[in-house]
């Protein structure tokens, strides 16, 4: 039987990169998947047709995370369709730029999605949970709260929020609901090599100050992001997993 038979699992900014590949391997593992996207309504249906078409069972869920209203109406709507929740993925976020000067919107457009969205979310799925005698939450954070983000701090600030997120509902929602994190590297996703600071001279740098000589792989972070949703990590809570080759250590 494989890891997610028959579970339900909800994936938020699943439409590209690191979400959309968490969604293809929670449906491997045999999860019902809900692929939970804001704007990229022509991603998440072709994410959603080749799920399909690999004979998994997949919903789309538009929403923007980072607005209340539109979160009760997501779960609103995951309570009509499914009737159940067993995992939630917080993965929605953006990555943003160093501010100039005194920004507050710099700050509130990415603490909003990043932080405020994945908070809002785990409020309305606690009751779905309630409702299951087990279930798992998943933060995505970065090691970017250890070293730090010199191109955008409130980009590190809202990864360091989810991982203070992660401690808290790991004791509020206990015995359970496991609450754990993943807290990856530097990325090969398209929107992170898409940026203009990412030259040939700094991909080589990345790649060599980490000591297994590469970039971290949205497929090894869908692995770990399984692993953890699954049976298998029931007696795992509170804990951040670091998912970046050696390039950061704890």
């Amino acid at each position: 039987m494989r890891r997610l038979e028959g579970k339900f699992a909800l994936v938020t900014g699943a439409s590209r990169g690191l979400g959309a590949a968490i969604a293809r391997q929670f449906s491997a593992e045999g999860a019902h998947v809900g692929v939970v996207y804001r704007s990229s309504a022509k991603g998440a249906q072709e994410l959603a047709a080749e799920l399909e078409r690999a004979g998994a069972k997949v919903d789309t869920f538009p929403a923007d995370v980072a607005e209340a209203s539109a979160v009760r109406g997501l779960f609103d709507e995951v309570d009509r369709r499914w009737r159940r929740l067993d995992i939630l993925v917080n993965n929605a976020g953006v990555t943003g730029s160093s501010p100039q000067g005194i920004d507050p919107g710099a700050w509130d457009d990415v603490l909003n999605p990043n932080a405020r969205g994945a908070y809002l979310c785990t409020q309305a799925a606690i009751p779905l949970f309630q409702r299951n005698p087990k279930g798992k939450v998943l933060f995505v954070s970065s090691d970017v709260v250890i070293t730090g983000s010199a191109r955008s701090p409130p980009y590190a600030a809202s990864k360091a929020a989810l991982l203070a997120l992660t401690k808290s509902y790991a004791l509020q929602l206990a015995p359970h609901v496991q609450v754990n994190a993943v807290a990856p590297g530097f990325m090969d996703t398209e929107s992170i090599m898409a940026r203009p600071d990412m030259t040939p001279q700094k991909i080589a740098s990345i790649k060599e100050s980490t000591p297994l000589r590469d970039f971290t792989h949205p497929q090894e972070v869908a692995k770990l992001a399984a692993f953890l949703c699954s049976a298998e990590a029931d007696f795992i809570t509170g804990e951040a997993v670091l998912i970046n080759g050696g390039r950061v250590l704890w």
